[in-house]
């Protein structure tokens, strides 16, 4: 550390007692709400959350401030021992992100993740969802719709449900000769006018 106390005239060395300091993840390591470079997939973990017989697993003491993982740090007196301050992180679930496509024959789709015990999710917007606080809802947007899945309240991932709004095509089907020995017979068919554009999808 440079200057232990930037209020106090000239460089101050170290961490000076009785101060409170902002530590930060660095840029480089951190951009848009989760890790890059060295924490790649990674995000902040709840405060002080571990396993069975593993109780520092995890620790966290930091809080996201500006979009930033930060901890705030109070030095005690000189000679004093205080506990050491934790930055925790955990990899984010793999979260598909792949565009699901929607039609006249296809009205619904499940997305989202396998559900992992012990994790939270929720979704938004609600509109068009079975639910909003599974890991895989029934999508059925009547619009093409992105919705967003929030993890643990920590790791965020987007997917596109596209729906394809085109009227069917009617196809009465070949002609058909009705025996004798038969009472009916089915005619015709519904056939959905796809066109597997990205951002060109909409469902009836």
């Amino acid at each position: 550390m440079a200057d232990g106390d930037p209020l106090t005239t000239g460089a101050q060395p170290g961490p000076v007692p009785g101060k409170t300091y902002l530590l930060r993840i660095a840029s480089s390591d951190w951009s848009a709400g989760s890790g890059v470079n060295d924490l790649l997939s990674l995000s902040l973990t709840p405060s002080n959350i571990g396993g069975p017989g593993q109780p520092d697993v995890r620790d966290n003491d930091a809080i996201i401030l500006s979009a930033i993982p930060t901890i705030s740090a109070t030095t005690l007196k000189s000679g004093q021992n205080i506990h050491s301050w934790d930055f925790g992180f955990m990899p984010c679930p793999n979260i598909p992100v792949a565009d699901v496509y929607l039609d006249c024959l296809t009205d619904s789709a499940t997305i989202g993740p396998t559900a992992v015990a012990g994790t939270t999710y929720a979704w938004a917007p609600p509109t068009g969802l079975s639910a909003t606080n599974v890991a895989q809802p029934i999508a059925f947007p009547s619009t093409t719709t992105v919705y967003t899945l929030t993890v643990n309240s920590l790791c965020v991932k987007n997917v596109t449900v596209n729906v394809d709004n085109s009227p069917p095509i009617v196809n009465p089907g070949q002609s058909k000769v009705l025996q004798c020995n038969e009472t009916s017979t089915q005619i015709g068919s519904i056939l959905c006018q796809v066109t597997p554009t990205p951002g060109n999808h909409h469902k009836p």
